[in-house]
């Protein structure tokens, strides 16, 4: 078996503290939250794709490694690369693209996003929305990261007030709105409540608006 390099990204950190295009070690717990990040979110968006399925395959996250092999000049800039394994003959890199490719994206637009004051992209699981709170936590009021995917021609910039704003998207309670079909199997009119019996057996609860009070009842009663 055989083993293909692909470059993912490239991880830049910006400030006075990388002119010399070193990297301090006390920098590295920042490449492995945004890791945590790219994994996470590319486990979701797996799960996104297979709605199907109720676990991922075996050793996914195993196969989801990323490896630097060298800090380039422009500040300190880290190609992050990620190591596939194949058999036969070497496939073209594009064949190999999969959700880590895509969360590489989704992150960087994301991220894009915060800096800029427009809304999260939906395609960013809310569920890795926290993780955001560990990725950045050593930068100085100068430093910033930069995440240039490689499919990309020009990078996003990620600084403390990023950071900021992505922890407060996290802290907001997501609200949205969904059609459930099933049977009204309970009403409480004080303190308006009900339970909904759906189609696979799965119950779920809710509250209900006193102006929705006779249709709840009526749907109880059928």
């Amino acid at each position: 078996m055989a083993k293909i390099r692909r470059k993912l990204v490239t991880h830049t950190f910006r400030g006075k503290r990388f002119e010399d295009h070193g990297v301090d070690v006390d920098v590295l717990p920042d490449l492995v939250a945004y890791k945590t990040l790219l994994v996470e979110t590319a486990k979701e968006l797996w799960r996104r794709h297979h709605p199907e399925r109720q676990r991922l395959p075996g050793k996914f996250e195993e196969s989801l490694q990323l490896k630097f092999f060298e800090v380039q000049e422009g500040s300190a800039a880290i190609p992050l690369v990620r190591e596939i394994d194949y058999d036969g003959a070497e496939p073209h890199p594009e064949l190999l693209r999969d959700e880590l490719d895509e969360a590489v994206e989704v992150v960087a637009g994301t991220v894009g996003a915060a800096g800029a004051g427009r809304l999260l992209p939906p395609e960013l699981p809310k569920s890795v929305l926290p993780l955001f709170e560990g990725y950045g936590r050593t930068l100085k009021a100068d430093e910033s990261f930069e995440i240039l995917p490689r499919t990309w021609s020009s990078p996003v910039r990620y600084t403390g007030a990023t950071r900021e704003v992505l922890t407060n998207w996290a802290e907001t309670p997501y609200e949205d709105s969904v059609d459930l079909v099933g049977s009204v199997t309970m009403a409480r009119v004080s303190r308006p409540r009900l339970a909904l019996q759906l189609p696979d057996g799965t119950e779920v609860e809710a509250a209900f608006e006193p102006e929705h009070e006779n249709t709840v009842l009526a749907a109880l009663t059928q």
